[in-house]
């Protein structure tokens, strides 16, 4: 999976953001038409973007075109209690998700922790079952964007947000991986959209990602 990156300097001062700047930005980014890209963003990270959530998502789905899947996390916070569904909670992942969401022909995974919600051609086959496999290791909806060859695109975050690392996690076989975390349950009861209750492990909850914005110096100085 390649990685675009925007990145801001907070020593210079937000200026406001417009659409055509938008499309620049995300062409010199190579986002292109039919891509299938996971965006992590923050979008108060932009400063003043006229339009708002809206004009993000537009210049996204203007760029990759009908032929393109765009995808988004959708995380809930963790709590006790069933989880329903049906009437889930706002995500913590930020405004963009939830414009996203709010998109029509957009699905959202079934997962009480870690669903995805995208839109385009591969949102089916990217959100199927997630609550039946590992949240965000293999065969997750994020192991099923890498396979297809899909773009990691932050917006005004570093790579602790970048969750496609924690499968690459999975994939290393790292040793914590898959151990049960003493600060979370073990799994939830969801409430499914046909209305069933049904027990969903939770032994792949991600750790800590601090680790992700370290350089190499810096491992090798702490060594």
């Amino acid at each position: 999976m390649s990685r675009l990156i925007i990145d801001t300097d907070p020593a210079q001062p937000l200026l406001a953001v417009g659409r055509e700047q938008l499309l620049t930005g995300f062409r010199a980014l190579s986002v292109q038409a039919g891509d299938n890209v996971i965006v992590h963003s923050s979008l108060s990270s932009f400063g003043y973007v006229e339009g708002g959530a809206p004009a993000v998502l537009e210049a996204l789905l203007e760029l990759l075109g009908p032929r393109g899947t765009l995808v988004m996390a959708y995380f809930f916070p963790l709590y006790e209690g069933v989880f329903d569904y049906t009437r889930p909670p706002a995500p913590y992942t930020g405004a963009l998700p939830r414009q996203l969401r709010a998109q029509p022909g957009s699905v959202l995974s079934v997962h009480p922790s870690h669903p995805v919600v995208a839109l385009g051609p591969a949102a089916a086959h990217l959100t199927e079952d997630h609550y039946r496999v590992s949240a965000v290791g293999r065969a997750s909806p994020i192991d099923r964007l890498a396979k297809l060859g899909g773009k990691v695109l932050l917006l005004g975050v570093q790579q602790s947000a970048n969750t496609t690392l924690h499968t690459g996690e999975a994939y290393a076989g790292a040793g914590y991986w898959g151990q049960q975390r003493a600060d979370r349950p073990p799994g939830r009861l969801m409430r499914l959209p046909a209305g069933q209750t049904v027990w969903v492990p939770l032994p792949e909850t991600p750790g800590d990602s601090s680790g992700f914005t370290r350089s190499s110096r810096s491992w090798s100085n702490a060594a």
